[in-house]
């Protein structure tokens, strides 16, 4: 499975997914590639994709700083390089929810 029909996936399933891109420019057009795909009960605010059971896919640059306080279960990095405070609060677990049965954390890397 590709890493956006996985976002998706997730994110319809009920997980809060957070996609880090290289760029915002990147994160853009995967924001706008995924909500086509999204279904009809989803719906968009600014970089987030929301589903009614709870699930979202929230959008963003490597090199943006993530606002803290809105936990996540799942980070798809497809960037080569991540903010330095973004990557401690992955490390240290700042940004994971509290809820372990779905505490996940995937990653890919670019091939290209």
């Amino acid at each position: 499975m590709d890493p956006i029909a996985e976002a998706l996936s997730l994110a319809k399933d009920g997980h809060r997914v957070l996609w880090l891109d290289q760029t915002a420019r990147a994160a853009e057009q995967a924001h706008r590639y995924a909500f086509g795909q999204a279904g009809p009960d989803a719906t968009r605010q600014g970089s987030l994709i929301s589903w009614p059971n709870g699930g979202r896919l929230r959008f963003q640059s490597g090199q943006a700083q993530f606002a803290r306080g809105q936990a996540i279960d799942v980070v798809i990095i497809t960037c080569d390089t991540v903010n330095h405070q973004v990557m401690s609060d992955l490390v240290t677990g700042t940004l994971f929810s509290a809820r372990p049965p779905s505490k996940r954390f995937l990653i890919r890397t670019r091939t290209d």
